[in-house]
């Protein structure tokens, strides 16, 4: 052996010594960019049409032009040759207002596509509008979209009324009867913002007025609401997160309620546990962070699943409520700690699917595979075992610098199927890219 080739031997294992743990070629992951538009993209959601599962609907919000953009694939992710702004709400799309935000999108079980958007004025001046959620429906997969319809309306014109501001609405669809279900915050100008619930039986053209499901008893506010359905057709869970006090930055009580006649009327809502609330923002981070709650059911046993971010080991690690429906209650069977690492770095924005064969997925963001808790990646946790316990899987290889960002989004997506889940998220179009070289991602992941 030459000098030479020991001087590269050395070398090579040196380098290899300093590299962090687990930075190896993520396996069973492709990731795809579906944006490359030069502008600040945010707030990702993904959904597969059950129909054809092939199509895939992905939203997002723009920042620059205040939009909530669409994408459109026909071979399961691979290409987005369908990229758009739902037209109708923005004023640069047909539309009577400034701007949009907080999207999701579902389809039902008949293969129509739904995108929400909240839509609000930034007049007058410190205030803005109350803001009005939109729902606009598309049967072509997604390509075209039809005349938005507003559910939760606080605008007695735009920009005219200030009384109350509605805010992060999402939507979801039960996939026996193809109902849509919608929750939001409805922030009061005098008292306590309220959980708020509706439901479409006929395509999202006409809605149930608003049913209020919040507790009101020691909490000062709530958020994050999400709907999923049981394995009873009528039956729908909604849960929610609520603040303590008004000296948090993110709440700290989640809490479920149940309702068995398909949305009409909502049980008492009960405390599932009490959490230690992320700072806002996270060491290391210029953007804002959330707990993230979101539900998920396993409609085949009727499994209830709740994931969130807590702070409790003086970093944020990514969990999981697996909750038993009692019927008059609810009962926690387990909490699980999806990341496994041993850092002391952070996992948040969780999200939480169940696959069709039973296999729970938590797909989040992950600082732990760079020194400096600083540096964001993608990892997926897949459970085979209801939850008692997650294998998670490096999916991006490429760190995301969100350094020189002020917003990454408030959430991420995902979508199971029973081969594959799909996360959808931002980060740098060009490696070290500035704020507006944050594009929108998905991964194919096999499990």
């Amino acid at each position: 052996m030459t000098k030479g080739t020991i001087r590269l031997s050395l070398l090579v294992i040196l380098t290899l010594a300093l590299l962090p743990p687990l930075v190896a070629r993520a396996t069973g992951a492709q990731v795809v960019q579906v944006t490359s538009d030069a502008d600040r993209d945010a707030e990702t959601s993904i959904a597969i049409n059950p129909t054809n599962p092939n199509n895939v609907l992905a939203g997002w919000i723009s920042s620059g032009d205040r939009t909530c953009g669409f994408g459109v694939s026909f071979d399961g992710g691979q290409h987005w040759p369908v990229i758009g702004v739902v037209p109708g709400i923005q004023l640069g799309s047909g539309g009577a207002f400034d701007r949009g935000t907080d999207p999701s999108v579902t389809f039902d079980k008949n293969g129509n596509a739904y995108y929400t958007c909240l839509a609000f004025n930034l007049f007058p001046k410190s205030l803005g509008s109350a803001g009005a959620v939109f729902v606009s429906r598309s049967t072509d997969g997604g390509m075209t979209w039809g005349t938005p319809v507003a559910v939760f309306n606080g605008e007695a014109g735009p920009g005219r009324s200030v009384s109350r501001f509605e805010d992060h609405q999402f939507l979801t669809t039960n996939p026996a009867n193809g109902h849509l279900y919608l929750t939001e915050t409805m922030f009061t100008a005098a008292g306590k913002p309220v959980i708020l619930f509706s439901r479409s039986t006929d395509g999202g053209q006409t809605w149930l007025s608003p049913v209020s499901i919040s507790d009101r008893a020691g909490n000062v506010t709530f958020q994050d609401s999400f709907a999923a359905s049981g394995k009873d057709p009528s039956t729908v869970y909604v849960t929610f997160g609520a603040f303590a006090n008004h000296n948090l930055s993110n709440w700290n009580r989640i809490y479920i309620a149940k309702s068995a006649d398909g949305g009409l009327t909502f049980s008492q809502p009960q405390l599932l546990t009490e959490i230690t609330p992320l700072p806002d923002p996270l060491p290391n981070a210029p953007w804002r962070s959330d707990n993230n709650l979101w539900v998920a059911v396993d409609r085949s046993t009727n499994q209830i699943y709740v994931n969130y971010a807590d702070y409790n080991a003086g970093d944020a690690d990514v969990k999981v409520i697996r909750v038993h429906d009692d019927g008059g209650s609810f009962s926690v069977q387990r909490i699980t700690r999806v990341n496994n690492d041993s850092t002391a770095s952070d996992q948040f924005f969780p999200f939480v699917t169940v696959a069709p064969n039973g296999r729970v997925d938590v797909c989040y963001q992950d600082r732990s595979y760079a020194p400096g808790n600083a540096l964001l990646f993608t990892t997926c946790g897949a459970s085979t075992d209801a939850g008692v316990s997650f294998t998670n899987q490096q999916v991006t290889t490429t760190p995301f610098d969100a350094s020189n960002n002020n917003f990454i989004g408030d959430y991420n997506w995902q979508v199971s199927t029973a081969n594959t889940v799909i996360p959808i998220f931002v980060g740098d179009g060009v490696p070290g890219g500035g704020s507006l070289d944050e594009e929108v991602f998905i991964a194919i992941v096999t499990p």
